[in-house]
Parts: C-alpha cells; sequence; structure tokens
C-alpha cells in the first residue's frame, strides 16, 4: 500500500531529534520547524495546501490548536473550528487559504455558520475564540513563521 507517515519529534541538545537517524537511514530528509528559522527563509507549511485532503486538513488544525493550548477541543470549540475551515476551503479559490483566513472566519464567522446547527451566530463566534487566539499566535505571536503562509517550494506533502 501507498502510505505516508508524519512524525513530529521534539529536538535535543543536539537540535535533531531522535527520529532524525531514522529518517536518514531511510534516505529521508527530515523538515525542521523553526519559527526563527522560518522568518528567515526556513520551512513553512501550510496545514491548509491543497495537496492535503479537506478532512486531513482539519485533522491537522486540530491537533495544533491542541498542541499549542496543551489540551483537545471541546465540542464547541470544535465546532466552530469545523464551519469555518468548511467556509474557508468553498469560497477561497482564487488562492490557497493560509491560517489567517480561518482566523478571521473564526471571529467573524458567516451567519449560515450557525444556521447548520441552528444556533446563534454570537454563540459561533464565543466558541471559536480560543481557538482564534491560539491561531493568531501562529501567525502574529511568537511561532509565526511556521504554518503563517504557503508551503516552501520543494517540500512534498
Amino acid at each position: 500500500r501507498d502510505r505516508q507517515v508524519v512524525v513530529l519529534d521534539a529536538q535535543g541538545e543536539d537540535g535533531v531529534g531522535e527520529w532524525n537517524l531514522i529518517a536518514q537511514e531511510l534516505g529521508i530528509t527530515p523538515i525542521r520547524l523553526d519559527p526563527t528559522a522560518a522568518l528567515n527563509g526556513g520551512i513553512r507549511l501550510n496545514p491548509l495546501d491543497p495537496s492535503i485532503t479537506t478532512t486531513g486538513q482539519l485533522a491537522l488544525l486540530r491537533t495544533i490548536i491542541e498542541v499549542a493550548m496543551g489540551h483537545g477541543l471541546d465540542e464547541r470549540s470544535g465546532f466552530a473550528l469545523k464551519v469555518a475551515h468548511a467556509y474557508v476551503t468553498t469560497t477561497i479559490t482564487d488562492r490557497q487559504p493560509v491560517l489567517m483566513d480561518i482566523v478571521e472566519q473564526l471571529r467573524h464567522p458567516e451567519p449560515e455558520s450557525a444556521e447548520a446547527m441552528n444556533v446563534d451566530i454570537d454563540d459561533v463566534r464565543a466558541w471559536g475564540l480560543d481557538v482564534a487566539l491560539v491561531l493568531d499566535r501562529l501567525v502574529d505571536g511568537d511561532l509565526r513563521g511556521m504554518f503563517d503562509g504557503p508551503t516552501t517550494v520543494g517540500i512534498d506533502l
């Protein structure tokens, strides 16, 4: 079967993770995500890259957010993220969607987002606030540069 594996590996004191050697033995060049390096022309990965399925994008977004928050998303926050993602991926067709598009949609959800579950639009906005703040940190905070734009050319997702 054609399978793809992704390992997120924290780096050690030597600047590489424990999976680095395994990757090298398999002939795989590890991708190193570093906010400082990314701002200086390093690697950037777009969780909304069109080469990733929409289901995969949403799962990746959830994982990134949950790691940044230090806990899982509750049902309401997950719903707000899901409808923001659905709106962004279906309406932005002239370019590659990026995290800032999700942040904006979480801050200013469309009425259709609330209608789908028969809830008030202000509830959807409130449910997505913490998610928007976490993503804002990746777009405009101390973690910017790693996930806040199109995927670096040459990276095969």
